[in-house]
């Protein structure tokens, strides 16, 4: 059940007909074509062809994506499960005696969240990201 539902994300993120992701794909493509057109008609083949490049790349990406997509539906539904009496894996020590927050929102001070807050690397953190929300004059 998991791999059909996973299968069927991936395939709408891939941009596949029946589903909803053809839409969004299909339409982002569809105003990009039209901009190009216009872009072309005003006297701007420069840009026409910049809009027509990002098509196309976006295109290509499909592809990419149609590969990638369809290697990890592969392992998910055809590989083999291991047997016998394997036990799921357990993080090192280390990480189980030191977890690390987990960030639930950005709200004005996003660094907060990024990890200890009474580490030296956090502290630099905190200040580096704190200063993009000072005003400055």
């Amino acid at each position: 059940m998991l791999v059909v539902t996973l299968g069927i994300f991936m395939f709408s993120l891939l941009g596949l007909p029946p589903l909803a992701g053809f839409t969004a794909k299909f339409q982002i493509f569809q105003v990009l074509f039209e901009a190009a057109d216009h872009y072309n008609k005003a006297g701007q083949p420069w840009l026409a062809w910049t809009l027509y490049g990002v098509v196309i790349g976006a295109g290509f990406n499909t592809v990419l994506s149609l590969f990638y997509y369809a290697k990890v539906l592969k392992v998910m539904a055809l590989e083999a499960q291991p047997r016998g009496g394997r036990r799921p894996a357990r993080p090192p020590d280390a990480v189980a005696r030191h977890p690390r927050p987990v960030p639930l929102g950005v709200g004005r001070r996003p660094a907060r969240h990024l990890c200890f807050l009474g580490s030296p690397r956090a502290r630099q953190l905190r200040q580096g990201v704190n200063s993009f929300l000072t005003p400055r004059p």
